[in-house]
């Protein structure tokens, strides 16, 4: 009896919980009313409330309530003192000693809580108003996510028995659900930490089948899954644990469709141990999800109800601020994906402020957060403030790491991102030239981070306006491509249509109109190829046509090209910016007079 007592203390005094109509917060020293106001309330009030709930129905003694708020037991002052801590929890509450809602006064003994405390999983919808505004929907758009009830507590209204029977049988229900929320918890943290060993050595053996199975390690992951979800003897949390993992794995091998039927079955088995899912698998799936959905739709408006669902499971007691701080950075860069700068700043600056909290301080992770700051920035225009913001980066990255360290490639990448903004091209080729160099020494099989380097350094070439260079640099790297993973051919045709463009700059339309056939011939084959790969494709393919000579041709796609976007509403200019540039580029050409009739 006396540990069950100690368990439903250490559940009520840790998590969030509702009496009657109010919501009590006991880790803010606070409660909210219905109508969203709160009160705050010291310490020793909210541990005296605490007592009361702990003890539904039963009288805690003056003694007891003197105890908790650290009161002498003698004297008319602290007697006074007692019932002064007892109206400000009363006034809280919504209630008064002549109208005592909750807490009854039991002349010459103590006082008693009337109505039985609820515990839920969640907290109430307007913790999350802040996140949910960052993701940018509104919560009235997701059903749901604004709706959550406040729980008004169990009543028995229309049983007739005995006053004192009914507050008997609320007791026992309220403690029922007690009891069960804890049995999760224990449950919880007996297998948290081998679950995510577990779970780890599931995602480091699928990313080391990637160099052993024919098709990348994607049929392994498949079988692995279905052995998981088969499997009798797992526990559901250690299971959907392992889904999770076996899901992250496969969205880094491209497999979008076995990425997010793994993150579903994570997510049907934790909404299948309501009331008590783990918050942390709950929300790691959902923004996993949230991933593969954006992915796949080119988008974020089908994943923003998923990143709000999940934001309202950052909220739970059990995820710490560097959890919150990781999930969050995530949705800022879908956020980013979308085009949603200010949206993106908003969540990777929330995501700073919890990581550089004293408990969750990890200097590495805060680089990561501030180079993220500073792409945005750049991309927003906010040309001093990335400038200010990659000076100091830059300086606590070689002051972390090193010198020549590979981990100094994500911070230099934004300080000549920023100079191709600017225009200093040259500066920005040999900022990319470093990065490249440090990779090299890390990674001489050329591993996606390199080869992503080498794109980023060909095209700042090819804007510094040595295009030959450009080419025979994007023509190696297709190579790599083509060894490493033949069957990304989608990343295939764009490393092609970039060639096609260097090769037109550097005069060799003919090579160039190898290349953008071979890149057109993919995609009329490919179904899912995405709108802005096939617009560029036909871009680039009337610019090339112009280049051998055939203006009318040429122009007709380029024009038609604009058209279409026109008419599907395209208006990011990381899509149009290229198409646009080549339609003004032949403004002046040989050809001026089929671009004015054409025009």
């Amino acid at each position: 009896m006396v540990r069950q007592q100690r368990s439903a203390r250490d559940a009520l005094a840790h998590h969030s919980f509702a009496i009657g109509e109010c919501w009590i917060e006991p880790a803010l020293l606070r409660v909210v009313a219905a109508d969203g106001t709160h009160t705050e309330l010291s310490k020793r009030q909210i541990a005296a409330l605490v007592e009361l709930a702990e003890h539904f129905g039963q009288v805690v003694s003056r003694a007891r309530m003197h105890e908790i708020l650290c009161l002498a037991q003698e004297g008319h002052r602290d007697r006074a003192a007692l019932s002064h801590h007892i109206g400000s929890i009363r006034r809280a509450l919504g209630c008064s000693s002549k109208h005592p809602s909750y807490i009854r006064t039991v002349r010459g003994q103590g006082y008693c809580l009337m109505q039985p405390p609820l515990l839920e999983p969640i907290e109430g919808a307007d913790a999350v108003a802040s996140i949910i505004t960052a993701v940018g929907v509104a919560a009235s758009d997701v059903p749901g996510a604004a709706t959550v009830p406040r729980p008004h507590g169990w009543r028995l209204s229309g049983w007739r028995g005995a006053p004192v029977m009914r507050a008997a049988l609320t007791c026992v229900l309220a403690l029922l659900a007690i009891g069960q929320a804890l049995q999760g918890d224990r449950r919880e943290l007996a297998t948290r930490d081998t679950t995510d060993d577990r779970s780890a050595s599931i995602f480091m053996e699928a990313l080391r089948a990637t160099a052993e199975e024919p098709d990348g390690g994607v049929s392994a992951l498949a079988r692995r899954r279905q052995e998981v979800w088969d499997d009798p003897s797992l526990a559901p949390h250690v299971k959907s644990r392992q889904l999770f993992a076996i899901g992250e794995a496969l969205m880094c091998l491209r497999d979008w469709e076995g990425a997010g039927g793994a993150f579903e079955q994570s997510l049907s088995l934790q909404r299948a141990s309501l009331p008590t899912p783990d918050p942390l698998t709950m929300a790691q799936a959902l923004t996993g999800l949230a991933r593969v959905t954006s992915m796949v739709g080119q988008g974020i408006n089908d994943s923003r109800a998923m990143l709000i669902e999940a934001a309202q499971w950052l909220r739970n007691r059990r995820i710490d601020d560097r959890q919150r701080a990781e999930i969050l950075s995530i949705h800022g860069g879908l956020m980013e994906f979308g085009n949603d700068l200010s949206r993106a700043a908003a969540l990777y600056e929330q995501s700073l402020s919890l990581a550089t909290s004293e408990s969750a301080r990890d200097e590495a992770f805060v680089l990561s957060l501030q180079t993220a700051t500073a792409r945005v920035a750049t991309a927003r225009g906010e040309y001093v403030r990335a400038e200010a913001l990659l000076a100091s980066l830059l300086a606590s990255a070689q002051r972390l790491y090193g010198e020549g360290d590979r981990r100094l490639a994500p911070v230099l990448t934004q300080r000549a991102l920023l100079l191709s903004k600017r225009g200093d091209h040259d500066a920005a080729s040999r900022v990319y030239a470093r990065i490249v160099s440090l990779l090299e020494q890390h990674y001489p099989d050329a591993n996606s981070q390199l080869i992503h380097a080498r794109v980023e350094l060909a095209g700042s070439l090819e804007s510094a306006g040595d295009s030959a260079a450009a080419a025979a640099l994007y023509a190696e790297v297709i190579e790599h491509v083509r060894a490493k993973d033949a069957s990304n051919v989608l990343g295939l045709s764009t490393l092609r249509l970039n060639l096609s463009d260097a090769l037109i700059s550097a005069r060799q339309p003919e090579a160039a109109h190898a290349q953008v056939r071979q890149a057109m011939a993919v995609l009329e084959q490919r179904g899912d190829a995405p709108d802005w790969l096939r617009y560029r494709a036909n871009s680039v393919y009337g610019a090339v046509l112009i280049e051998l000579g055939e203006c009318g041709e040429g122009l007709r796609r380029l024009n038609e090209t604009i058209d279409e976007m026109f008419l599907q509403g395209v208006d990011d200019p990381r899509i149009t910016a290229g198409i646009h540039a080549r339609r003004a580029r032949y403004a002046n050409a040989s050809c001026k007079g089929a671009v004015d009739q054409s025009a």
